[in-house]
């Protein structure tokens, strides 16, 4: 028996090694979450309809590394509080829309910039699953039966769209978690780790030291508008800032995404 663990040990390094060398050198993050355009249809309905305009965009227009987190909070949640937000990311397109036609029309084409990045997250983060194992000592939160938030330690290492499996650190048996088990606070955590392990490393064969950080940098950027989305404000300023400190010139994407 412990010969046997002692492999599997050894082979699970092997696969985390040759994972974050995949994960290094990926295009994953721009090609899947960075859309080119918004969605044509979405925007051919706010075209046609007048929506309602009885909110006003209450964002303070300021520098976003100047911005107050209380005062940030408070105008996204008078403006954006009825955004649907289910638990495993899979959007209601008609819901969306309906919210959309809902908000002042100043904000309507951003906020179907950010739908569209969070439409894509599960399959980005089963793309990553496949390549990196999530080896977080943080664990993997979800929400047990009496909806409250647990902490399992173990090794996500396999993924699809339904579930994720989590392997324990005794290898005698893994859990099967389904998408709309994990809070909001554990696909923070998967993005924490993937971008900040790309951000952790100087250079990689055939891409630039500028070009992992950007990755990264978007990386972050998913991830604060998620957070956004999902009523976390104050951790959407973290993860913006952390996007901008590691390039410089995404500030125009963040402020938009974060601020219109």
């Amino acid at each position: 028996m412990d010969k046997t663990n002692t492999i599997l040990k050894y082979f699970e390094r092997l696969l985390l090694l040759f994972g974050l060398v995949a994960l290094l050198t990926s295009v994953i993050p721009c090609s899947l979450l960075v859309a080119d355009s918004v969605d044509d249809e979405l925007m051919e309905d706010l075209e046609k309809d007048q929506g309602k305009e009885n909110l006003k965009d209450l964002t303070p227009k300021k520098d976003f590394e100047t911005l107050n987190p209380k005062e940030y909070s408070e105008s996204r949640q008078a403006v954006y509080s009825k955004r649907p937000r289910p638990a495993d990311l899979e959007f209601n397109r008609e819901k969306v829309k309906a919210h959309v036609l809902a908000l002042p029309k100043e904000n309507r084409k951003s906020e179907i910039e950010r739908y569209n990045r969070l439409k894509g997250i599960r399959d980005y983060l089963v793309r990553l699953l496949e390549r990196t194992p999530y080896d977080s000592k943080e664990g993997v939160l979800f929400v047990n039966k009496n909806g409250n938030i647990s902490k399992k330690n173990g090794i996500v290492a396999l993924a699809n769209e339904r579930y994720l499996i989590l392997r324990t650190s005794s290898h005698s048996k893994s859990r099967k978690i389904e998408w709309d088990e994990l809070p909001i606070e554990q696909y923070e955590r998967f993005f924490e780790f993937f971008a900040s392990k790309r951000a952790a490393v100087s250079a990689a064969p055939g891409v630039s030291k500028e070009e992992i950080n950007k990755n990264a940098a978007e990386d972050y950027i998913t991830a604060a508008v998620m957070c956004d989305w999902y009523g976390r404000y104050e951790k959407a300023l973290d993860f913006g800032g952390k996007a901008l400190k590691l390039c410089p010139n995404l500030k125009p994407d963040v402020e938009r995404l974060l601020m219109d």
